[in-house]
């Protein structure tokens, strides 16, 4: 996962407007929101590397409730 993880960090992109990472009440919220255990390479993916904009990719993300990645509404929507 450690590897991972640098591999994302090493392709960041620069951005206008750079995300922000979660802390872990606000996992804890969207664990009570989705009704599910968030596990543990994803919680630490959402911690250390949500930020991280690549390309056209777009991962889930944690921090903000507005944001069309948010883990909550990918949720409910798949």
């Amino acid at each position: 996962m450690e590897e991972i993880l640098e591999l994302l960090r090493d392709h960041n992109e620069i951005v206008p407007v750079p995300l922000d990472l979660p802390d872990e009440d606000q996992l804890i919220r969207i664990e009570e929101e989705i009704l599910l255990p968030i596990p543990r390479d994803m919680r630490q993916y959402l911690l250390e590397a949500s930020d991280v904009i690549y390309g056209h990719l777009e991962p889930v993300t944690a921090a903000d409730p507005n944001s069309h990645t948010y883990l909550p509404e990918v949720t409910a929507i798949a």
